[in-house]
């Protein structure tokens, strides 16, 4: 067996549970959605968004980045093009939502260092792993798996802790 194929035989399992947890998150988000949704009364769409599409959006890169890497036909180079088309997408709608997050915190002045750090900084180093981890696929370094391995996490934890502001601040939303 290739050393390549073996290797990604030996990550599958990892991809395989992040995606269901990534998948089983998606899920409790369109549920706490729906209730905030009926409960909250001074939402729009335009001030939840800019907070809920990230989350939704570091999950469904989670649930993506599993289903490429349970592709058994993928050698190095193709899963090394995919994941840069993958990176380059992320990047992209990285910058969308920063651009809006830093409209946000002009008009209501109320962004922390932390506010900054989990709905920017980290989901801007996972996406520059994911970049790095396409280079690396390229060049059939093994080093690779880590990288993308670490970016994966970071994006389940992003999403993770952003929903659990959500909502914590929906919830409170819909008492006043």
């Amino acid at each position: 067996m290739h050393p390549f194929t073996a290797a990604l035989r030996d990550w599958s399992t990892f991809y395989f549970i992040t995606a269901t947890a990534a998948a089983t998150l998606m899920g409790l988000m369109f549920v706490g959605v729906t209730f905030a949704a009926t409960q909250a009364q001074k939402l729009s769409v335009e001030t939840a968004r800019p907070f809920i599409d990230p989350s939704f959006n570091h999950f469904l890169w989670v649930i993506l980045t599993g289903a490429v890497l349970n592709i058994p036909v993928l050698d190095s180079v193709s899963l090394g093009a995919v994941l840069l088309a993958l990176g380059i997408v992320r990047c992209v709608a990285a910058w969308g939502t920063f651009r809006r997050l830093v409209q946000i915190s002009r008009i209501n002045n109320d962004f922390e260092w932390s506010d900054w750090a989990i709905h920017v900084v980290l989901p801007g180093t996972s996406h520059a792993l994911v970049l790095w981890s396409s280079i690396a696929f390229f060049l059939s370094f093994h080093g690779a798996f880590i990288s993308l391995a670490i970016a994966t996490l970071l994006l389940l934890y992003t999403g993770l802790q952003n929903s659990w502001e959500q909502l914590i601040w929906l919830a409170f939303q819909s008492k006043e």
